[in-house]
């Protein structure tokens, strides 16, 4: 085995390994995004929906103190 400099194949295979380690990485971080974009998405819906809720029962509840009150 010789030291120094590699040959072209060698060069060539530490390129196509150094880039199928980058789509690799390019791909989990994309998946990554993926799930954090869905998990947001999910609480922002949930959020409105119980403002919503909230909203909901402050009616009620302001509905049904003026009777409370005449009673």
């Amino acid at each position: 085995m010789t030291r120094g400099r590699p040959t072209w194949d060698q060069v060539v295979a530490e390129l196509e390994l150094a880039r199928a380690e980058r789509d690799e990485a390019k791909a989990q971080l994309k998946a990554l995004r993926t799930e954090h974009t869905n998990a947001c998405g999910f609480w922002v819906q949930r959020n409105a929906e119980q403002n919503v809720t909230i909203a909901n029962l402050k009616a009620k509840l302001a509905a049904a103190q003026p009777e409370s009150g005449a009673a």
